[in-house]
């Protein structure tokens, strides 16, 4: 039986030392291609860790491509060619290769022998770490959730083969609310009236027509902005690598909200920025935390990475004045904010609060966005607003690896802006996501035991719900049973552990019900009341 061992005194994580042993198995020939690896909760039980741990490990893996997973089925080790040790590998053997058989090495019988140094491997565990590996295999886990069969019988009664799946896992927006024809007849009138500029190379910064309109938004939003001071993108997280990647170095940090997206810490981890999380107080990241972070840290401090409105994973809108606060420190420090407005155009209860690039007089903020959620996520188009002196070198860099965007879905955009009907559109989607939003709450009301506590949304189409239970491995645990309960009640959710880049603090789940009616809302939730009793109850 293969059995890992995990040295709890080293600095590495525990679950790249359980990839790293996992790995090691598939060198040494105990593991085969075909072998199915231990069910997450049995590894969990054998090396004495949390589900969560093992989760991240295979999910490693499975980025790397040494394991594959299908839906209801074990992972198994896939067939690949040999991997090179790497140079200072964590293993023991990683410099070695055996003796021929029947021949004595210098330990002995088919002992091993040094091998002949190779310049060092490209793995890509090493080059984009966990936090990139997790976030690729959650994608794949929404696609997978978006295709899943009839779940298992509910915990209450026997199976019913014609029930569908309520995900509140998937970040999909509703395909039922995407403006289809008024977008075909938009980028049929941008190939009418300037074909040449819709299918030619352009810009790297992106279509002119697109800039200006993004501009003149920016400036309904109270942001100082024109045509030069924006830089289109392929989405939100495009451009937050492009960020990253600019402001990287040896040693240098990215200070984050905690929880917070994962594919911004897997942005940041791939560009060598290492991580560090700023825990929220009651009204949002603490600026007290975060002044003596950047004190701490100096010059290395790269950025700060804000969410201020309807965060993903908890909805939270930051307030005006806890904003200002954000501001002032990260100016009297000199350290760039990167202000991500994934959902800036959804906010539907209560006042508007004003971006912080809306409040900068000078160069500290750069405010990301996009229309991938508010229009729909398949046009990939996303844009960079802040001052020519961090334009120009970010366009640079964009230039760097790619000619420009996709020229065409840029002039439609803008075609479809110059209509009206994007106007329309974001009407239409707030009026539905305010309904969608007001049923939640009043389904989670009616479903969610005392335990259950509902965060507060005041806009978007993201809740987050804290369940009882301590920090780190113990979250993991509660969220892992949790999940299980789900699966046999028809419900899927997002665990609330992988949102976070240090140690979760307690068990926490990620709602989504952007793809839902009212209607598949209610039911979703009475099922999660369902799945949170049978797992929960009897300990809280």
């Amino acid at each position: 039986m293969f059995l890992p061992r995990l040295d709890r005194s080293a600095r590495e994580p525990l679950a790249r030392q359980l990839a790293d042993r996992i790995l090691e198995g598939i060198e040494t020939g105990a593991l085969s291609a075909g072998d199915a690896l231990p069910s997450t909760r049995r590894m969990a039980d054998w090396v004495g860790v949390s589900r969560f741990t093992v989760e991240r490990a295979y999910d490693e893996l499975w980025a790397q491509g040494y394991v594959e997973a299908r839906s209801g089925s074990y992972t198994r080790v896939r067939a690949r060619p040999p991997r090179r040790a790497r140079a200072g590998g964590s293993g023991p053997e990683s410099r070695l290769t055996a003796a021929p058989a029947g021949k004595a090495g210098p330990l002995g019988p088919a002992a091993a022998r040094p091998e002949p140094a190779v310049p060092p491997p490209l793995r890509p565990g090493d080059r984009i770490g966990p936090a990139a590996a997790a976030a690729i295999a959650q994608r794949e886990r929404m696609r997978s959730a978006a295709r899943a069969p009839a779940p298992a019988a509910p915990l209450d009664g026997p199976a019913r083969p014609d029930r569908a799946v309520i995900d509140f896992y998937s970040f999909q927006p509703d395909r039922r609310l995407f403006p289809s024809e008024a977008f075909k007849r938009a980028a049929s009138e941008a190939l009418r009236s300037d074909p040449g500029s819709a299918l030619t190379y352009g810009s790297p910064a992106g279509h002119p027509a697109l800039r200006e309109r993004i501009a003149k938004r920016m400036r309904e939003h109270g942001i100082d902005a024109g045509p030069d001071n924006v830089l289109v993108t392929e989405g939100a997280l495009h451009a937050v690598d492009l960020v990253s990647r600019l402001l990287a170095g040896p040693g240098r940090s990215a200070l984050c909200e905690d929880p917070t997206y994962p594919g911004a810490l897997a942005a940041f981890e791939a560009s060598g920025l290492r991580i560090l999380p700023v825990p929220d107080d009651p009204e949002g990241m603490d600026p007290a935390v975060l002044r003596s972070t950047l004190d701490r840290e100096g010059r290395n401090a790269a950025l700060v990475y804000l969410m201020p409105s309807f965060r993903n994973p908890t909805g939270r809108l930051t307030g005006q004045r806890r904003r200002e606060e954000i501001l002032a420190v990260c100016s009297e420090s000199g350290v760039p904010i990167l202000e991500d407005g994934f959902e800036e155009e959804l906010g539907f209860l209560g006042n508007a609060v004003r971006p912080l690039a809306s409040m900068d007089p000078g160069t500290t903020v750069l405010y990301v966005g996009t229309l991938s959620k508010s229009l729909f996520p398949g046009i990939r188009l996303g844009w960079i607003a802040a001052s020519e002196e961090w334009i120009r070198p970010l366009t640079a860099l964009r230039a760097a690896t790619s000619l420009g965007g996709n020229m065409m879905a840029q002039a439609a955009a803008a075609a479809f802006w110059d209509s009206g009907a994007y106007a329309t559109h974001l009407r239409r989607v707030s009026r539905a996501f305010s309904r969608r939003l007001r049923a939640a709450r009043e389904a989670a009301a009616r479903h969610l035991p005392p335990f259950a506590e509902l965060g507060e949304a005041r806009g978007g189409y993201l809740l987050w719900v804290r369940l009882p239970g301590g920090p780190g491995p113990e979250a993991a645990k509660v969220e892992s049973e949790v999940m299980e309960a789900c699966r046999r009640e028809g419900v899927a959710a997002a665990p609330g552990s992988p949102f976070h880049a240090g140690t979760s603090p307690g068990p926490a789940l990620r709602l989504c019900i952007a793809g839902l009616e009212e209607s598949e809302i209610e039911e979703g939730f009475r099922r999660l009341g369902a799945a949170l009793k049978y797992a929960l109850l009897e300990k809280y």
